[in-house]
Protein backbone atom coordinates (compact mmCIF):
# COMPACT_ATOMS: atom_id res chain seq x y z
CA UNK A 1 0.00 0.00 0.00
CA UNK A 2 3.08 2.46 1.14
CA UNK A 3 4.78 1.65 -2.55
CA UNK A 4 1.14 2.28 -4.22
CA UNK A 5 1.06 5.82 -2.38
CA UNK A 6 4.99 6.83 -2.92
CA UNK A 7 4.46 5.57 -6.62
CA UNK A 8 1.19 7.69 -7.07
CA UNK A 9 3.12 11.04 -5.07
CA UNK A 10 6.32 10.72 -7.16
CA UNK A 11 4.03 10.43 -10.59
CA UNK A 12 2.05 14.05 -9.50
CA UNK A 13 5.14 15.78 -9.00
CA UNK A 14 6.04 16.94 -12.15
CA UNK A 15 2.67 18.59 -12.19
CA UNK A 16 3.19 20.80 -9.69
CA UNK A 17 6.35 21.59 -11.14
CA UNK A 18 4.56 22.78 -14.54
CA UNK A 19 2.49 25.52 -13.44
CA UNK A 20 3.09 28.51 -15.62
CA UNK A 21 3.64 32.10 -14.35
CA UNK A 22 -0.01 33.13 -14.35
CA UNK A 23 -0.26 30.75 -11.45
CA UNK A 24 1.93 31.71 -8.14
CA UNK A 25 -0.03 29.09 -5.67
CA UNK A 26 2.77 27.01 -3.90
CA UNK A 27 0.48 23.99 -4.07
CA UNK A 28 -0.94 24.26 -7.69
CA UNK A 29 -1.33 21.26 -10.07
CA UNK A 30 -2.78 18.29 -8.65
CA UNK A 31 -2.20 18.80 -5.00
CA UNK A 32 -3.83 22.33 -5.43
CA UNK A 33 -7.39 21.56 -7.32
CA UNK A 34 -9.70 24.86 -6.90
CA UNK A 35 -6.66 26.80 -5.62
CA UNK A 36 -6.84 28.99 -8.87
CA UNK A 37 -4.35 31.70 -7.82
CA UNK A 38 -2.94 34.03 -10.90
CA UNK A 39 -0.55 36.56 -11.02
CA UNK A 40 -1.93 40.14 -10.39
CA UNK A 41 0.89 41.59 -11.78
CA UNK A 42 -0.12 40.07 -15.36
CA UNK A 43 -3.36 42.29 -14.83
CA UNK A 44 -1.66 45.62 -14.34
CA UNK A 45 -2.41 48.19 -16.85
CA UNK A 46 1.28 48.66 -17.71
CA UNK A 47 1.84 45.00 -18.57
CA UNK A 48 -0.77 45.40 -21.51
CA UNK A 49 1.07 48.62 -23.12
CA UNK A 50 3.40 49.11 -26.01
CA UNK A 51 6.58 50.34 -24.56
CA UNK A 52 9.89 51.54 -26.39
CA UNK A 53 12.64 51.61 -24.16
CA UNK A 54 15.80 53.14 -25.24
CA UNK A 55 18.61 55.74 -23.60
CA UNK A 56 17.62 58.90 -23.03
CA UNK A 57 20.73 60.87 -23.53
CA UNK A 58 23.88 60.40 -24.73
CA UNK A 59 27.23 62.22 -25.21
CA UNK A 60 28.68 61.87 -29.17
CA UNK A 61 31.55 63.44 -31.24
CA UNK A 62 30.35 65.57 -34.70
CA UNK A 63 31.17 63.38 -37.75
CA UNK A 64 30.89 60.65 -36.08
CA UNK A 65 28.79 57.52 -36.58
CA UNK A 66 26.50 56.55 -33.67
CA UNK A 67 23.48 53.69 -32.79
CA UNK A 68 20.99 53.16 -30.02
CA UNK A 69 19.78 50.10 -29.38
CA UNK A 70 15.30 50.74 -29.42
CA UNK A 71 14.09 47.66 -27.69
CA UNK A 72 10.13 47.52 -27.85
CA UNK A 73 6.83 45.03 -26.59
CA UNK A 74 3.62 45.19 -27.96
CA UNK A 75 1.08 43.41 -27.01
CA UNK A 76 -0.80 41.12 -28.66
CA UNK A 77 -4.34 43.16 -29.50
CA UNK A 78 -2.24 46.06 -31.10
CA UNK A 79 -1.73 46.22 -35.16
CA UNK A 80 -0.03 48.53 -37.05
CA UNK A 81 2.83 49.61 -34.94
CA UNK A 82 4.89 52.25 -36.23
CA UNK A 83 7.82 54.34 -34.75
CA UNK A 84 8.67 57.65 -37.26
CA UNK A 85 11.62 59.13 -36.02
CA UNK A 86 12.28 62.92 -36.49
CA UNK A 87 15.61 64.24 -35.61
CA UNK A 88 16.42 68.12 -34.86
CA UNK A 89 18.19 70.13 -37.72
CA UNK A 90 21.83 69.38 -36.56
CA UNK A 91 21.54 65.04 -36.79
CA UNK A 92 21.28 62.68 -39.81
CA UNK A 93 19.73 59.93 -39.43
CA UNK A 94 21.23 57.00 -41.30
CA UNK A 95 18.94 53.83 -40.24
CA UNK A 96 15.19 54.05 -41.48
CA UNK A 97 13.34 56.67 -40.25
CA UNK A 98 9.96 54.99 -40.54
CA UNK A 99 10.14 51.53 -39.35
CA UNK A 100 6.91 49.11 -39.22
CA UNK A 101 7.50 46.79 -36.06
CA UNK A 102 6.43 43.02 -37.63
CA UNK A 103 7.15 41.22 -34.30
CA UNK A 104 5.24 42.07 -30.38
CA UNK A 105 9.17 41.82 -29.38
CA UNK A 106 12.59 43.41 -30.50
CA UNK A 107 14.91 45.73 -31.29
CA UNK A 108 15.42 48.14 -33.80
CA UNK A 109 19.34 49.82 -34.47
CA UNK A 110 18.80 53.56 -34.78
CA UNK A 111 22.07 54.86 -36.63
CA UNK A 112 22.82 58.33 -37.01
CA UNK A 113 25.57 61.46 -37.56
CA UNK A 114 25.97 64.70 -35.74
CA UNK A 115 26.28 67.13 -38.32
CA UNK A 116 27.00 69.72 -36.03
CA UNK A 117 28.27 70.54 -32.43
CA UNK A 118 25.68 71.39 -29.68
CA UNK A 119 22.87 69.77 -28.05
CA UNK A 120 20.36 68.14 -30.84
CA UNK A 121 17.17 65.56 -30.01
CA UNK A 122 15.52 62.47 -31.73
CA UNK A 123 11.91 62.53 -31.45
CA UNK A 124 10.17 59.11 -31.44
CA UNK A 125 6.61 59.28 -32.85
CA UNK A 126 5.63 55.97 -31.74
CA UNK A 127 2.17 54.73 -33.25
CA UNK A 128 -0.66 51.94 -33.14
CA UNK A 129 -3.85 50.85 -32.82
CA UNK A 130 -5.62 48.71 -30.30
CA UNK A 131 -9.17 47.04 -30.56
CA UNK A 132 -9.77 49.68 -33.46
CA UNK A 133 -8.42 52.54 -31.22
CA UNK A 134 -5.66 54.74 -32.52
CA UNK A 135 -2.64 55.16 -29.87
CA UNK A 136 0.11 57.59 -30.42
CA UNK A 137 3.21 57.99 -27.91
CA UNK A 138 6.32 60.81 -28.08
CA UNK A 139 9.29 59.93 -26.82
CA UNK A 140 12.66 61.75 -26.95
CA UNK A 141 16.41 61.23 -27.05
CA UNK A 142 18.67 63.85 -26.52
CA UNK A 143 22.26 64.03 -28.18
CA UNK A 144 24.94 66.32 -26.96
CA UNK A 145 27.34 66.58 -29.41
CA UNK A 146 30.75 67.62 -28.34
Amino acid sequence: MIKKLLIIFIAMTPATSLACEWHQAPSFGVFGAGQYSPNPQHFSASAQKLSVEHVKQVIIQEDEQSSIELTYFAPLSYRDVKINLEPSSGINVLSKKNVELTQLRGSVDLQFKAKSGGQHHITLQISATNKGNEIKKLQRIVINVI
